[in-house]
């Protein structure tokens, strides 16, 4: 169930906020080259000020679809999750007759926090997604405290809910 409600999550995130969206994706870690992708979505959980290693198979730009406490009754399964959002921009590139010309900045904390907007901007406008998990908390947004420049990153946190898990009772028939 756990891991089935991330992959729905998941999947909802690609399709409703991603969709469209094209990031800075480093080729060959040259902080002057890269293109321009469209964020994965990746199921998992980054701790707070971790780091995803670029050599790792994980793609940033990101979303890392995660959760940090589940809770079941014979109500309702109340998840709690946590987005990370992980981007790449080392700063502006132009072109100057053959020659990139770059110079660092801090384009990257605005890019990072206008998808972290465009997500929890969805989440609210939806409400329900995924066609059964319920927005059930406010959206909490963080930044991390250290950015391992020129990676940004990012979180968001909340709470959705679901029916509960289907029991079946078998002790009336045994």
């Amino acid at each position: 169930m756990t891991v089935t409600a991330l992959n729905e999550l998941k999947a909802y995130f690609e399709r409703n906020v991603l969709d469209g969206v094209l990031l800075q994706k480093p080729n060959d870690n040259n902080i002057l080259d890269y293109t321009l992708v469209q964020p994965a979505v990746h199921m998992g959980w980054i701790p707070p000020n971790g780091v995803l290693s670029p050599e790792n198979v994980v793609t940033i730009p990101c979303l890392v679809v995660g959760l940090d406490e589940k809770e079941s009754s014979s109500d309702d399964t109340t998840l709690n999750l946590r987005i990370t959002v992980a981007i790449y921009d080392a700063g502006l590139h132009k072109q100057s007759g053959e020659a990139m010309e770059y110079a660092s900045n801090f384009e990257g904390y605005i890019t990072l926090l206008n998808l972290m907007d465009k997500l929890e901007a969805q989440v609210l406008k939806d409400r329900v997604f995924a066609g059964k998990y319920e927005l059930a908390s406010p959206i909490k947004s963080k930044l991390y405290d250290e950015q391992p420049y020129p990676y940004w990153y990012g979180q968001l946190k909340f709470t959705v809910t679901r029916e509960a898990y289907p029991v079946t009772r078998y002790e009336d028939y045994l």
